[in-house]
C-alpha cells in the first residue's frame, strides 16, 4: 500500500541531495538488500532507555533511494544514501499536522532517530536503524493491512447511505444521473464522484484508516439533493476515514465528526 504522497517540491530536493550523496564511499552492503520491504515499529531506544509507542502506529516503507512511512502524527519522507555501514538519512520532511503533546513528543523522538541512523542491519528478522543516540527495530509488515484493505483496492464503491451525528442525510445522483462513488485504484490515486464534485486524490491506507493527500476540489453550486452528501463525503475525504468491510458494503466513519457513509462493491 503506498505510504502519503509528499509535495512535488519536497520530493525534488530530496532527489537532488540524494545525488549529491550518492559517490561517498561504500563499506558495507548495499541498502537496498537490507532495508527494502514494509516495517511496523516494534522497539525504539533513546540514550539507552526505551520509548514507549504502545497505541500509536508507526510504519516504514524502504528501499535503495529512500524511506517514507507514518510517524505517531504525521506522514514523512527521507531519500537515503551511503551503505549499511554508513547509512546517510537525508533532510527528513513529514507533513504539518498538529497532534496533542504526548503524540508529537513521540513522533520528534521517532523522527530524530531515523535522521540520525548511520547504519541498517538485520537482526532476527527484524531491521534496526542505529546512530549514536539509539535505535528503531521495526518487524516486517503483515502482507494486508487487514481484510479491509486487501478489499478496497480496485473496487468501485457505490454509495448507499449517508448519516451525520446520527441523522440521516437524503442521498441523490448527480446531474448526470451517476451514483455517487469512489474507487481505489492500486496506483494510489483516488476517484469518483460525490455526486456534486468529481474525486481525484492520492490515499492510503495504514491499519484500517484511510488518508487522502488534501481535500476534494472545490465544488460548484450543489443542487439541493446533492449538497448533504456533499459536505459529509467532502469532510470524510478531507480528514480520512476508518474503513470496516463486511458481505460487499464498506463502512467509512469519522468518528471525530460523526459521520459515517455505506458503499456497496459495483
Amino acid at each position: 500500500m503506498p505510504a502519503p504522497r509528499l509535495r512535488s517540491s519536497a520530493l525534488a530536493l530530496l532527489a537532488g541531495a540524494a545525488l549529491v550523496l550518492s559517490g561517498c564511499a561504500a563499506t558495507g552492503a548495499p541498502l537496498g538488500d537490507v532495508v527494502t520491504g514494509d516495517w511496523t515499529l516494534a522497539a525504539a531506544t533513546q540514550g539507552g532507555g526505551q520509548l514507549n509507542f504502545t497505541g500509536t502506529s508507526v510504519t516504514l516503507s524502504a528501499d535503495a533511494e529512500g524511506f517514507s512511512g507514518t510517524a505517531p502524527c504525521n506522514a514523512y519522507g527521507a531519500a537515503i544514501a551511503g551503505d549499511t555501514a554508513n547509512l546517510q538519512v537525508l533532510t527528513l520532511i513529514p507533513d504539518e499536522l498538529e497532534c496533542d503533546d504526548t503524540l508529537m513528543t513521540l513522533e520528534t523522538a521517532y523522527l530524530g532517530l531515523l535522521g540520525a541512523a548511520t547504519t541498517a542491519s538485520r537482526d532476527n528478522g527484524q531491521l534496526v536503524l542505529a546512530g549514536d543516540d539509539g535505535e528503531l527495530r521495526f518487524d516486517p509488515a503483515p502482507a494486508g493491512t487487514g481484510g479491509a484493505a486487501d478489499a478496497l483496492v480496485g473496487t468501485t464503491w457505490s454509495l448507499q447511505s449517508v448519516t451525520a451525528q446520527g441523522a440521516d442525510v437524503p442521498i441523490a445522483p448527480g446531474a448526470d444521473g451517476a451514483q455517487p462513488s469512489l474507487t481505489l485504484g492500486a496506483d494510489g490515486r483516488t476517484t469518483g464522484s460525490t455526486g456534486c464534485r468529481d474525486i481525484a486524490l492520492d490515499y492510503a491506507v495504514t491499519d484500517g484508516l484511510v488518508e487522502f493527500d488534501g481535500f476534494p476540489a472545490e465544488a460548484p453550486d450543489c443542487s439541493a439533493e446533492t449538497a448533504g452528501q456533499d459536505d459529509v463525503l467532502f469532510t470524510l475525504l478531507g480528514f480520512g476515514f476508518e474503513a470496516d468491510i463486511a458481505d460487499g458494503v464498506l463502512t467509512a466513519q469519522n468518528s471525530e465528526f460523526g459521520l459515517v457513509a455505506t458503499f456497496s462493491a459495483s
